[in-house]
């Protein structure tokens, strides 16, 4: 599993309306093939902060993604963010050791 983080500052005047507009590319990013979820949220304490958070199954889907139409739309919304925006992506592996887990399961997710 990747996560992809994407940070905006939005100025105070138009924070409603980039908040907007990147609630509307939520569900169409949930619609694209592999992601696991998608969520917007407003970064406390520093309210101008707004936030996407979306899971993806695969680097592939990841990439797919990185290609689409509504990925040239938030690349377009970046673009009003006060500072520079912050785009992180994080992969996850699970570690087994000494936790006992099912060796099925362990086998499965080494392949991964």
């Amino acid at each position: 599993m990747i996560i992809e983080l994407l940070s905006i500052a939005a100025p105070n005047r138009k924070r409603l309306e980039i908040g907007k507009a990147l609630a509307s590319l939520v569900g169409a990013i949930e619609l694209q093939p592999g992601c696991l979820s998608c969520h917007l949220s407003q970064v406390w304490p520093m309210q101008d902060e707004l936030q996407i958070a979306a899971r993806w199954d695969t680097h592939e889907n990841l990439l797919g993604h990185l290609r689409s139409e509504v990925y040239k739309k938030l690349l377009l919304l970046m673009e009003f963010s006060t500072t520079p925006p912050v785009l992180e992506f994080c992969g996850s592996r699970i570690s087994w050791l000494g936790l006992g887990g099912d060796r099925s399961l362990r086998s499965k997710l080494s392949r991964q």
